[in-house]
């Protein structure tokens, strides 16, 4: 193929290059890691379960890629897959486009001496140069890292910044200034395909039998900075959100995308959109608290509050009063979020929905709180849309919670993960629980 019909697709995947005896381990931790920044990834053990490999691999390269990870191990010299295939045409796309977001994972042998990264292992592995006392091969100049799980989320965050920045560009040339993200951490899937969005961020799904997966949540709460500082780089003034997500985790990204940060949000949800501004009456008031409780306003230290946002029509309030009651000692106070009118929700209405009930939790944590400890921490349980989840967290800055997810088949709510809007605004999240 010609430089001319070699293709970069901004929207495509980021194409991992390894060898499955001593590389394979690192190649799904790299995938995994990309995949929860929000770059999707051609693998062949997802990509390739069938066909022939050098036609399908040549292709992925050729037509359908938006960057690559090269994984240099040891035993990579013995492929001729990657040395004569995978190789050669990526540095054909980047003879073609010097801008093509590549990088090397580059381990050292296992016999190795030094301890820094040896710069000229990859040529020679891959067999990118001819005379064996020339170290200044093509891959040498292109940048590396090591194997360290800081070293891998620094190159995931890189990846994901060229990405949004690329699609970016090319939505300015049609005058398309907003930044799109999708959610999911319901399901497994092979996401090569392009969606039309700059990142979509994917959690591990649950094991079979689980309804949570702890080490996706523990990759999301290290890569979510990256994703912000990816987002960050081209500084939007639209955000939309779509996808298939645990309430806490769109309640989390939200949080992580504050309106101070970017003014205007949209979440797209069967086929309506959420968090538009409308002309209604500004001050019709959607939201009440009902079933107020104080539990032990003298417990020590920092206050804390329950809160139930119930914006569902049906009220399901058992595993919230389970919960209060095995707190009692622990918590201050308690109160439900609920519809004055239940039933279904305008999507119109859910920046206004949004923002009173964000106001109301506000409210709750202000008396809770002494002139020492300040505001009162949250315990949040949620039943509400998703979009709702995700433009109320846009709007509850300053403050500090433990989000919690339902777990229907034993009804009571399990708390995921601790969140500090405040101190630390780059990652909110400070802890995984489950």
């Amino acid at each position: 193929m010609s430089s001319a019909e070699l293709q970069i697709d901004p929207y495509g995947p980021v194409f991992i290059s390894y060898r499955h005896s001593d590389g394979k381990s690192i190649a799904d931790r790299v995938s995994t890691l990309l995949k929860s920044v929000g770059v999707p990834v051609w693998i062949d053990s997802e990509a390739m379960q069938v066909g022939h490999i050098e036609k399908r691999v040549n292709r992925a390269i050729e037509q359908t890629i938006s960057g690559a990870v090269v994984i240099s191990t040891e035993d990579t010299a013995r492929s001729d897959v990657i040395s004569k295939n995978e190789v050669p045409g990526l540095l054909r796309l980047l003879d073609n486009d010097p801008t093509f977001p590549i990088c090397i994972i580059n381990v050292n042998d296992k016999d190795a001496v030094r301890e820094g990264l040896d710069y000229s292992a990859p040529d020679r592995r891959m067999r990118t140069v001819t005379v064996e006392s020339d170290l200044r091969g093509p891959l040498s100049s292109i940048k590396q890292f090591g194997v360290e799980e800081e070293d891998l989320i620094a190159l995931v965050g890189a990846m994901a910044t060229e990405r949004v920045k690329r699609i970016h560009q090319a939505c300015q040339e049609k005058d398309d200034r907003i930044v799109r993200l999708g959610l999911y951490s319901w399901e497994e899937s092979v996401d090569h395909a392009s969606s039309g969005n700059h990142l979509d961020l994917r959690l591990a799904a649950p094991k079979s039998g689980d309804r949570f997966n702890r080490e996706a949540l523990k990759t999301f709460k290290d890569t979510l900075k990256e994703t912000r500082k990816a987002v960050e780089s081209v500084s939007p003034s639209v955000l939309q959100v779509e996808g298939r997500a645990h309430l806490f985790l769109a309640f989390v990204l939200g949080a992580q995308f504050p309106e101070t940060f970017v003014k205007r949000a949209i979440v797209r949800q069967s086929g309506e959109n959420w968090g538009r501004e409308n002309n209604g009456d500004q001050n019709e008031s959607f939201l009440h608290l009902t079933d107020q409780r104080v539990c032990n306003e003298s417990s020590a230290g920092r206050a804390r509050v329950a809160v139930y946002l119930d914006l569902v029509a049906g009220r399901l309030d058992s595993a919230f009063t389970s919960f209060v009651e095995a707190n009692k000692e622990k918590i201050s106070y308690s109160a439900r979020i609920g519809m004055r009118e239940p039933g279904q929700i305008d999507p119109n209405d859910g920046a206004r929905i949004a923002r009173e009930a964000s106001n109301l939790i506000r409210d709750l944590s202000s008396p809770h709180g002494s002139s020492s400890h300040g505001a009162a921490h949250i315990d949040l349980m949620m039943r509400c849309p998703l979009p709702l989840a995700f433009l109320i967290g846009r709007n509850v800055n300053t403050l500090s919670f433990t989000v919690y997810e339902y777990e229907r088949d034993k009804d009571r709510y399990v708390p995921m993960l601790d969140v500090d809007t405040f101190n630390n605004r780059s990652n909110v999240i400070t802890k995984v629980l489950v």
